[in-house]
């Protein structure tokens, strides 16, 4: 049985392509698939792809006649596809080094469910120098450091702040644990950390981190983290939200507490920063976080917070978990 099955999912990313492929078929560990997926793309993407579709690794090679509107529906397209014990989401602006999968996978063959290592940030085509890692934001040590934790305690104690999980690239996980519910295809920007939260949600469920930098994580104007129009930024922050509220209900943590508000201050300099977009339109985030909100923030009008603070969840199914 093959280990790995590596889904490369791709959109309009033709700049990126070769080397993120070499990156994948140049492993030290070869026992894996490749799932080649392009969801429709416009630029010469699949021109690209078509030179790799022939290669022994490759077992499937599958171009979408339309866009999906959504990444997670190709993810659930190449787990479903994938024949592999464990699934490496290999994003296709992103690159790993050769010693990727020789590292991460004895995490998993030694009883993990999802193992992931620290990342490089690159900035278009420039590595940063600087030793970023978005986790460092809650935890200035912890993740300098190799470590395994209970699932839970993950969700519980880190997950429930931010996605400490950032970057889909840096993880493996397995298969069987993939359940990735429809509710996921109407998110565009915080998906995978609610997938993160469902899958480690699983008893008796345990992670595993490397400190070793052996992803590459690009920011490019086409990734979901640039700034968008105002619509679509009160969508990215309603998503952040929503993904917030589920992590706190299921890891029992109804109150958000005075000692936690350092802990949220990532998001709400987040839409500090953004009120420019966003200061004439209608945002109303769950309930849980609003008197937080409106502590640091005087511009919005909170008076009908109440009654339409469930504007984006209720366009998901409440049960995201069943």
């Amino acid at each position: 049985m093959i280990k790995v099955s590596i889904i490369v999912p791709n959109y309009n990313h033709a700049p990126y392509l070769h080397k993120r492929l070499e990156s994948v078929f140049n492993q030290s560990y070869q026992d894996f698939e490749v799932i080649l997926l392009d969801d429709c793309s416009t630029d010469n993407s699949v021109k690209i792809l078509e030179k790799y579709a022939n290669h022994p690794k490759v077992s499937h090679f599958i171009i979408n006649e339309e866009n999906s509107g959504s990444p997670f529906k190709q993810w659930r397209k190449g787990v479903a596809l994938a024949e592999g014990e464990y699934i490496w989401i290999a994003e296709s602006d992103d690159w790993a080094e050769p010693t990727f999968l020789e590292e991460l996978v004895p995490m998993l063959e030694n009883g993990c469910d999802l193992s992931y290592c620290r990342s490089v940030r690159v900035e278009e085509d420039k590595v940063l120098d600087n030793d970023y890692f978005w986790p460092d934001g809650l935890d200035s040590k912890r993740w300098k450091q190799n470590f395994t934790n209970d699932g839970f305690d993950e969700i519980r104690n880190y997950l429930v702040y931010r996605n400490t999980i950032p970057n889909a690239s840096a993880c493996l996980f397995r298969k069987s644990l993939a359940n990735l519910p429809k509710e996921l295809d109407q998110m565009k920007f915080c998906g995978d950390w609610l997938f993160w939260i469902k899958l480690l949600f699983n008893r008796n469920s345990k992670i595993a981190y490397l400190a070793s930098r052996l992803n590459y994580f690009r920011i490019h104007r086409g990734t979901s983290r640039s700034i968008k129009k105002a619509e679509i930024e009160r969508h990215r922050l309603s998503e952040y939200f929503y993904t917030i509220t589920i992590a706190r209900k299921l890891s029992n943590r109804n109150f958000l507490l005075p000692v936690e508000y350092k802990k949220y201050n990532w998001i709400f300099k987040e839409i500090e920063n953004k009120s420019f977009l966003i200061k004439d339109q209608k945002f109303f985030p769950p309930i849980p976080f609003n008197f937080y909100i409106a502590y640091y923030i005087k511009r919005f009008n909170f008076k009908k917070i109440m009654q339409q603070s469930r504007q984006f969840a209720g366009k998901i199914k409440r049960q995201v978990f069943p």
